[in-house]
Order: C-alpha cells, then structure tokens, then sequence
C-alpha cells in the first residue's frame, strides 16, 4: 500500500473546501480527469496554476491523514504505529517532511541517507504541486504496459490481498496517469516497468544519476522494511499463474491505443468493436468479482464509455 496515497486525499479535501467544492465531491465525481465533471475541471485548475503544499493545515486534516495511513497497518511498515501524531505541523509541506523522516527513524537505517523518496501512484495531476513546494524534489516516473499491470492484479485474486479492480478503473486511470505524465514530462524521468526488472543495474545507475548521487557502487537495493528490493508483481505466484486474456487485451488496445504507442508499447488497432460487443466483455471479466463499494461506480459501463474521450 502506498504510505502517501491519504496525504494527497487530505491536501484535496482542504483544497475542496477552500474553494467550496464539497457538494461536488460525490460518488459519480471521481478523480480520473478523462470523464470530466465540474468540480474536476475547478479542482485541475487550482493544481495547476495555484496550489501548494506550504499550504496551512488543521488538526482535523492531520488526524484524517494519520488515521488513513494507518488503517491498513499490516500491509504498512510494521512498525507504523510507532510514528506518533504532531500537532506542531503547520503545512502540508511540513506534513509530509515529518512523516518521511520518521520512515527513516523506524525503517532502522544505520547507513548514512543522502536521498529520502516515497511512492505515490496516480498522482500525476499533482506533479506541478509538489514541484511548486518542493525546488529541489526529482519525480521519477515508473510506467508499466496496461496489459501486464491487469494481467497481474488478476493473478493477485489468488493472494491475501487483492489488487483486482473493475477493468474501467484500470483504464480510465493509466490514461489519466500518460497524460498528465506526458504534459509535465520535462520534470520526470521515465523508467518503464519492463526494463527495470529486466536491465536493473542500468536503471539503477540511471535513477541515481537523476537524482544526483554519483560513485556509488550498487550491491543490493532494499525496500522500507529492509528487505532486498523485489518487483511486487503477483507473477511471483507462479503456480497459479494466468497469461493475459484476450478480452483484456482487446479492450485495452481500443481504449488506450494512444496512449500504448505514445509509450511506445506494442500496441494494435482495434476495429469495428461495437459498443454493446465492448459491455459484454467488460461483465465477462469483471462477473463474479466483489467490489467495494467506491469502485462499483466503474461497472456503469454505458454511462462512462458514452463520456470517453478515446
């Protein structure tokens, strides 16, 4: 789980209020910024030109963060709990420094640091933000094929936690993620997933070079729990492993083919698929699934395809 996903819901939610957004924020409204809405068009805006983490903050909005980071402890750090509430935090800006820094207190780094980073997926909107407070932050990009990233939260029905969302979901959202990625591409540096795993050592000498840590001789990368780095893919699962389906392959190269050869995936041009064909595929492979409730907006497939832009 990403720790810093509730820090940009609770920047958000202060963002909303501020500009009296709250009414908008309803079920329907949700932050894929390729169905469009007004209150996504007002909330773009204001990220794009005006807001900043160095933003005030209420104690209200620090007890929401701290209480969604650490809802989910047991897919967290396991020693989360130990990172106690400050009330002295004035910003988001300062929010965000503090937690960062007691990660590296119970993650029990006894190396020196020079570089301190986070994950945070789906954010790409916000990219103009975080360089406006932070002058000196580096965002490094890490894109997957669409295809594989399904293929493998569908292989992940079989773990203890499950990434398997409602195929819309993946789409609307990696079409979002390209786009904004390629808008404020002159701030990141793209690593695509494949090659990561593949040529580690030459990504990883690339990233540090971005970053500007120079002669350092890689021997193992750790993760936050001190573990050796591994991509998290469930293909790790391989006794239970299923290859792509064809369905799923179909779909994504209708909706998404774009934004595939703009990655430069390879990609194929889907014709003649009609739009009651396209509904029956999509309740093939999301039939049978429990969804939670925020996610069950994407099984409106009429309603969203009638709205794509694609």
């Amino acid at each position: 789980v990403d720790p810093f996903i509730s820090f940009l819901k609770t920047f958000r939610n202060r963002v909303l209020k501020k500009n009296k957004l709250k009414l908008y924020l309803k079920e329907k409204d949700l932050e894929n910024f390729i169905v469009k809405s007004e209150y996504e068009k007002i909330l773009l805006k204001y990220l794009s030109k005006k807001a900043n983490f160095k933003e005030k903050i209420s104690r209200e909005d620090i007890d929401f963060f701290d209480k969604i980071l650490k809802r989910e402890k047991k897919y967290q750090h396991s020693n989360i709990l130990k990172i106690k509430k400050n009330y002295k935090i004035k910003s988001f800006y300062e929010l965000l420094t503090y937690y960062l820094n007691e990660f590296l207190k119970i993650s029990n780094k006894k190396n020196k640091i020079k570089k301190i980073g986070t994950k945070i997926s789906w954010c790409e909107e916000y990219i103009p933000v975080f360089k406006r407070s932070f002058k000196k932050l580096k965002i490094i990009f890490i894109i997957r094929d669409l295809k594989k990233s399904i293929n493998s939260a569908e292989n992940s029905l079989y773990l203890s936690h499950s990434a398997k969302r409602p195929m819309l979901y993946y789409i609307l959202y990696w079409k979002k993620s390209v786009y904004f990625a390629n808008k404020y591409k002159k701030y990141l540096l793209f690593i695509k997933y494949e090659n990561l795993i593949k040529s580690k050592l030459k990504n990883y000498y690339k990233i540090f070079k971005y970053v500007g840590l120079k002669n350092i001789k890689i021997k193992k990368i750790y993760d936050q729990f001190g573990h050796e780095w591994k991509n998290n893919s469930s293909f790790n699962n391989r006794l239970k492993r299923k290859k792509i389906d064809p369905k799923i392959s179909k779909l994504v190269n209708y909706f998404c083919y774009k934004e595939l050869k703009l990655m430069k995936y390879n990609v194929k041009k889907i014709n003649n698929y009609k739009l009651n064909e396209i509904i029956e595929d999509l309740k093939k492979i999301d039939n049978k699934k429990k969804f939670k409730k925020k996610y069950k907006y994407y099984l409106n497939y009429k309603t969203i395809i009638n709205q794509l832009n694609y």
